[in-house]
């Protein structure tokens, strides 16, 4: 981020327009990983909320349909859920907190119109590796995808 806007501050004048942008691109995008990563790390260390057996689908429900409220026009909201999904052990706020981090950063990230696609759902774990634990894992588990499509166009 220092080089991109030490070069812009000290060049802006000199580049070409295409490179101008390319480099306010890339230190717009840097900013917003920092302010990703501020947020996870703020979300990793509150540890007030106790995990208890919750039901996702309505705390994502209720989450999803707040969030609509604050999105742009040219964005769409698509929400996902499998029927019978089990209880899971977390924290409802905590379980709200990631979701609007996910939607965050894919809001924040489309410069022009699209559709973020919210997934809850059934995964079958099936040799997958434990990023924690790095075990090896054969079971069933809630997971929760967030995901953005963005329509560009050729200029």
């Amino acid at each position: 981020m220092g080089y991109t806007s030490m070069t812009l501050t000290r060049y802006r004048e000199e580049m070409p327009e295409k490179m101008l942008t390319y480099l306010e691109a890339s230190l717009s995008s840097s900013e917003r990983a920092k302010e990703l990563v501020a947020k996870m790390l703020t979300f990793s260390h509150d540890d007030e909320t106790e995990s208890e057996s919750i039901q996702a689908r309505p705390i994502i429900e209720r989450a999803v349909q707040s969030y609509r409220s604050q999105l742009p026009e040219h964005i769409e909201l698509e929400l996902l859920i499998h029927e019978d999904l089990p209880d899971i052990f977390f924290s409802g706020h905590k379980l709200t907190s990631v979701l609007n981090i996910l939607l965050d950063n894919s809001v924040e990230s489309m410069y022009r119109e699209g559709t973020i696609q919210v997934k809850l759902f059934m995964y079958h774990a099936d040799g997958d590796e434990c990023s924690n634990c790095h075990r090896q894992l054969d079971r069933k588990s809630t997971r929760l995808n967030s995901s953005h499509q963005i329509i560009s166009y050729a200029v």
